[in-house]
């Protein structure tokens, strides 16, 4: 969903346009800029999200006017999903300001759907909900149910926007109630049925957005799980970091975690270079972890598998990988795609010991649908493993 945050006209306006015109030489003659906020009013009848609405905007913190975190939260707003639209609409004359704020809101309550194919895991769905305003109160609440052959999970979560300082952050708790069946395979690929697992999280901290597509999470974790042969529950710290590139889409991803009973730390991350019809991303993933919970193992390659592999194979406690996808636009919605990689992982060790490396390669054509991508694939890897990928949509 595109959102457009927009300036008003008024004298502020002018003012700051005939500044940034000047002549370098003129600065002695420059006008100085409005640094005091004379008067600030948001329209609409609730007061809690005209309080939420002034904290993301960084304004009512005093009668003064900090321009540049005006300017870094209006680049955040731009990246709400609560807003369509925000005028600010300054006005006033010398240092003073005032804004008349009016804002074109997204819904209040937005419901989704998601559905994806994957010729080894299956189909996949997921149902969600958020209410921007729960219980009428500056709080959001958001839940999703995931449904999969393999994986099931109920997600719950509540957030809010709080001003520390000049500082906003948004005050989280999360939990998330999950089964899987974790796919095992012997050494050759055979696969010899599943383990069952469930699990419990939960998650209260705090989270911040920055400026160039950045969220940071960090606070304290709590986890209780059971696997073959073992219940076990335990507390921690975990933190996380993500990047989302300009289409909305992460692309880069680091998780941590240290309770008493198992440490992970995660890293995924990749960019791009087009030049014509042709696009190059390298990719880098790498995994380490201690006394790991089996689902909170590193399957190599990730959710995505490894060329030639079956997904979900080889897990273990390290992980590295290095791939590049290399795609050709082609005819109408059609893409060529060449993925080269290498990696290993093990159990234990270091993360780039010598040995059970392995390189593969997949070859195959890419489109876009109405429904989302779409992907065949054939892969092979040096030892002489091959395997068929077919996905249809962006899996979760």
């Amino acid at each position: 969903m595109d959102r457009l945050i927009r300036y008003g006209s008024g004298a502020a306006d002018t003012t700051l346009s005939r500044a940034r015109c000047l002549p370098r030489h003129s600065a002695s003659a420059r006008p100085a800029l409005p640094n005091r906020v004379v008067g600030l009013t948001i329209d609409g009848n609730n007061p809690s999200e005209q309080l939420a609405l002034r904290r993301l905007l960084g304004l009512g913190l005093s009668d003064s006017l900090d321009a540049d975190l005006l300017h870094s939260r209006v680049r955040q707003l731009a990246n709400s999903e609560a807003y369509q639209a925000v005028w600010l609409t300054p006005h006033g004359a010398g240092d003073s300001v005032a804004f008349d704020v009016s804002v074109q809101r997204a819904p209040r309550r937005v419901a989704g759907l998601g559905l994806a194919y994957d010729n080894e895991l299956g189909g996949r769905m997921w149902v969600g909900a958020v209410d921007r305003h729960l219980f009428g109160l500056a709080l959001e609440g958001s839940t999703a149910v995931y449904l999969g052959e393999f994986r099931k999970e109920l997600y719950l979560g509540l957030r809010r926007n709080y001003q520390l300082g000049r500082q906003l952050m948004t005050p989280a708790f999360t939990t998330r109630l999950a089964t899987e069946s974790v796919r095992r395979f012997e050494p050759d690929g055979d696969e010899i049925g599943t383990a069952f697992t469930r699990e419990a999280l939960g998650f209260l901290g705090v989270e911040r957005a920055f400026d160039a597509g950045w969220r940071v999470a960090l606070g304290l974790s709590a986890h209780a799980w059971h696997e073959p042969g073992r219940n076990r529950s335990t507390l921690g710290v975990g933190a996380q970091g993500v990047k989302a590139g300009r289409s909305g889409g992460q692309v880069l991803g680091i998780d941590l975690i240290w309770t008493g009973l198992y440490h992970r730390a995660a890293f995924d991350g990749e960019f791009s270079i087009k030049t014509g019809a042709l696009r190059l991303a390298p990719r880098l993933r790498a995994g380490w972890g201690e006394r790991l919970p089996l689902q909170a193992s590193f399957p190599l390659g990730g959710e995505d598998g490894f060329p030639g592999l079956h997904i979900g194979e080889r897990r273990g406690d390290r992980e590295f990988v290095l791939s590049t996808l290399l795609t050709y636009a082609l005819k109408g919605p059609f893409v060529g795609r060449i993925e080269l990689a290498a990696g290993r992982s093990a159990s234990g060790g270091g993360l780039l010991a010598s040995g059970g490396w392995l390189a593969g390669a997949r070859v195959g054509l890419g489109a876009e649908t109405p429904v989302g991508p779409l992907r065949f694939e054939y892969g092979l890897t040096h030892a002489g493993r091959e395997a068929v990928f077919v996905r249809l949509g962006r899996w979760f």
